[in-house]
Parts: structure tokens; C-alpha cells; sequence
């Protein structure tokens, strides 16, 4: 079997016996239901465009790889939405600089 399919096959594992674990774990992570699908889906996505047979254990895939996945793509994100928002604000200081002389 090809290493593409066995990391669809494994997916598929992970999907059906640990879905309820992984939507837990992101839940806990996020605060939000939506976010924490989200998450999930883009764990899944990682995972069939860049799996590899290193985080594969026994039927299924490593599961403290997706939790870890899950925690760093969140504060990634996090961290992406603040310095975004710091830079906005600090675009409107300066134009309201620029309108107040």
C-alpha cells in the first residue's frame, strides 16, 4: 500500500474512533465550538497534505501530535489576530493624528 493511502486510511481511523477526543481538546483550547471545528478541519487538511508514517502509531495516528497540532495552530492564530489588530489601531492614530492639525 502507498503512503498516501495509508495516510488517508489512518485519517479515516482517527476521524471515526477519536473525533469525540479531538473535538474536546480543541473545545478546551478555543472556548468555541465553531473554532474548535475549524481547528479540526484544519488538522485534517495538514494532515493529508503532509502526513508522514513518523507520527503513525499502531491503526492510527499519533495523538498527542494532533493535540499539539491543535494548541500551536491556535496560538498561531491568536498571535496573528493581535498583531493584525495593534497594527489597525495604530493605522488609526495616525490618521486621526493627521486630521486633528
Amino acid at each position: 500500500m502507498d503512503v498516501n493511502q495509508e495516510i488517508k486510511k489512518r485519517i479515516e481511523v482517527l476521524y471515526k474512533k477519536h473525533y469525540t477526543w479531538l473535538l474536546q481538546s480543541a473545545k478546551n483550547i478555543t472556548k468555541n465550538q465553531e473554532e474548535a471545528e475549524d481547528l479540526i478541519g484544519d488538522l485534517i487538511i495538514y494532515l493529508m497534505e503532509r502526513g508522514t508514517p513518523k507520527i503513525f502509531y499502531k491503526d492510527c495516528l499519533n495523538l498527542m501530535y494532533c493535540y499539539r497540532y491543535l494548541q500551536t495552530r491556535w496560538l498561531n492564530k491568536i498571535i496573528k489576530y493581535n498583531k493584525k489588530k495593534k497594527k489597525e489601531s495604530k493605522t488609526r492614530q495616525i490618521t486621526f493624528y493627521n486630521f486633528t492639525r
